[in-house]
């Protein structure tokens, strides 16, 4: 499970933070980008948006005049082990980049999740190691994105999705007070 706030409004630099309700996730004007997700029609439905706002980590981002400039969260696969980040961001995001960038990253960063992973649209420059490497060397918006809230590029997933295209899976694993964590102590 993440630490969630207990404050229900969270103000930061111009923008407010709230736990998500399901209408959220219909009042934005998503990128074009986000239209669609592994090749399928991303339009959310009723019963996305219900399990998605029931999750422990789901926030809604707004600008001062009330419109929705993002929903994202955390959907616990595992609940309290395993979870995947998602985000669903406004067209015209500009200046309010910075302060959604930081909140998210900082909700990140609290996640008392072991693992919490997302996928992010990339280039295809080959497999292995060195087609990783030149995607991270030209990241799409969105591999740049997961890098700026803390993520670490652990697979470029090639062919991937009911359109075939390229993403890259980022994870953030929790970090263990021992270095030793799933290994038998030496005697």
């Amino acid at each position: 499970m993440c630490s969630v706030p207990l404050l229900d409004w969270l103000p930061s630099d111009g923008l407010h933070f709230s736990r998500m309700q399901p209408d959220d996730l219909f009042a934005i004007d998503v990128q074009d980008t986000q239209t669609t997700f592994l090749g399928v029609d991303a339009t959310p439905d009723e019963e996305t948006a219900l399990s998605l706002a029931a999750q422990p980590v789901a926030w809604t981002a707004r600008r001062a005049d009330g419109s929705v400039l993002a929903c994202f969260g955390f959907n616990e696969a595992f609940p309290g082990r395993h979870g995947t980040a998602w985000a669903l961001l406004a067209k015209g995001i500009g200046r309010d980049h910075l302060a959604l960038t930081r909140f998210v990253r900082d909700v990140v960063a609290d996640c008392r999740l072991d693992r919490l992973e997302v996928l992010a649209r990339s280039h295809d420059y080959g497999g292995g190691i060195s087609g990783m490497s030149a995607a991270l060397a030209e990241p799409t918006p969105e591999v740049r994105w997961c890098l700026m809230l803390g993520f670490e590029p652990a697979h470029l997933l090639r062919k991937f999705g009911g359109a075939g295209e390229t993403y890259m899976m980022f994870e953030r694993i929790k970090t263990s007070s021992s270095a030793a964590v799933g290994r038998k102590e030496a005697r």
